[in-house]
């Protein structure tokens, strides 16, 4: 089998470039139109945008599909299925990262007895902010997390945020 050298640098790049992409000038017309017509996708539009606001280049335009979500429906139900679509893709990470990842951050989870006390205020704080979600779900997969614990707190967290965006979009829309 083919080995692949530095793999997360190549990620990167073609993160970086697929962005640039994105955000040029017929990529950029056409995602105004499609978050234009957000509404009609209604609820799984929702869902959708919330799973792929988890991963770090797409939080822009997630953040301002939900945004456009929250002036066309009820602020508070877009904050609640885009935040279950976002705990679904953590949980999902978590899954992978606990079986990859987890070994690679074994030492952090080895640095004191206060760990685990501060991490969930720490992990609370990465996952509310603009930060890739992927790094956080490696760090508690390594800390050994309970699952049902993570999901709870994702959720909690990722509906607060969600429900800020959106409900400033239906003030503002």
């Amino acid at each position: 089998m083919l080995e692949l050298r530095y793999e997360r640098l190549i990620l990167l790049v073609f993160a970086v470039l697929a962005t640039f992409i994105i955000l040029s000038p017929p990529y950029l017309a056409q995602l105004e139109t499609w978050m234009a017509g957000l509404g009609e996708y209604g609820y799984l539009g929702a869902f959708i945008v919330g799973a792929v606001s988890s991963l770090g280049v797409t939080l822009p335009p997630s953040a301002a599909a939900l945004f456009v979500l929250g002036g066309q429906l009820p602020a508070w139900l877009v904050a609640i299925v885009a935040a279950t679509g976002s705990t679904v893709a953590d949980l999902t990470v978590f899954e992978v990262a606990k079986r990859t990842l987890a070994k690679r951050f074994r030492s952090i989870a080895r640095l004191s007895k206060w760990t685990h006390r501060f991490a969930p205020i720490v992990i609370g704080l990465l996952i509310a902010s603009p930060l890739p979600d992927e790094v956080v779900c490696g760090i508690v997969a390594a800390l050994r997390f309970d699952e049902k614990e993570f999901m709870i707190m994702v959720w909690v967290i990722h509906f607060i945020v969600f429900f800020v965006v959106a409900g400033a979009g239906g003030i503002l829309v």
